[in-house]
């Protein structure tokens, strides 16, 4: 009885089976169709590049990839620190280094203790004095201000009601020039002092020494009714 072959089922007459043709034809066609996959479908051999090759569609050897790896890194070069000019990576080393040099190289105390030294503080305004006044000594200065005005106003009440105001005059000699028939209670202020004086029927008399020059008579008339 007949039997077939274990990988491609091959037919295997028996050796008292007759010859048939048709069985041995069916044999040789698989045989034949099994050689042709062979043929063509077979892996071509492979060829392996040295090292890696443009436009190759050819493996590379782990031994061409290491070369080719080695060969890049052998012309990288690393400076020890920043270098003027230089094309090469520095190594993180190097530039803690040259920062370090750099920043030891800096004196900032003595410098910022020069600067302070240059800061002087004056206490109160002082004419000529490029120095900053202190704020207590801005407010000093202003309640001082304030207190001989406040003074000023108090001494110049008592003496407001009653007065009859004339324009003030350049100084003291241009009070009779200028005002020879005056009636008691006149008041005139002389520009170059400051001070007002009073007419009391026979005299011109000294009634206020002002902290301030005043220029007309408006103006003594603010600070005496205020």
């Amino acid at each position: 009885m007949a039997t077939q072959t274990t990988n491609y089922q091959l037919n295997k007459p028996d050796i008292t089976d007759k010859v048939d043709i048709t069985v041995l034809n069916a044999n040789a066609d698989i045989i034949d169709d099994e050689l042709h996959k062979l043929s063509t479908e077979k892996q071509d051999t492979m060829t392996l590049d040295d090292e890696p090759k443009e436009g190759s569609q050819n493996p590379v050897t782990s031994d061409g990839i290491k070369k080719a790896f080695d060969k890049v890194q052998g012309s990288l070069n690393f400076d020890e620190q920043p270098t003027a000019g230089s094309d090469n990576p520095v190594k993180s080393k190097g530039i803690k280094s040259y920062v370090d040099k750099k920043v030891s190289e800096i004196d900032v105390s003595e410098q910022l203790a020069t600067k302070q030294d240059k800061l002087n503080w004056d206490a109160s305004p002082k004419s000529g004095s490029q120095n900053p006044v202190t704020s207590n000594g801005i407010y000093n200065a202003n309640a001082v201000l304030s207190e001989g005005l406040s003074d000023l106003r108090q001494q110049t009440g008592a003496l407001a009601a009653g007065l009859i105001w004339q324009n003030a005059v350049a100084n003291f000699d241009a009070i009779a020039s200028t005002y020879g028939s005056a009636e008691k209670n006149w008041a005139v202020t002389v520009k170059d002092t400051g001070y007002t004086y009073v007419y009391d029927g026979s005299a011109w008399v000294l009634a206020l020494v002002s902290t301030v020059h005043l220029m007309s008579e408006v103006e003594a008339r603010i600070i005496l009714e205020g």
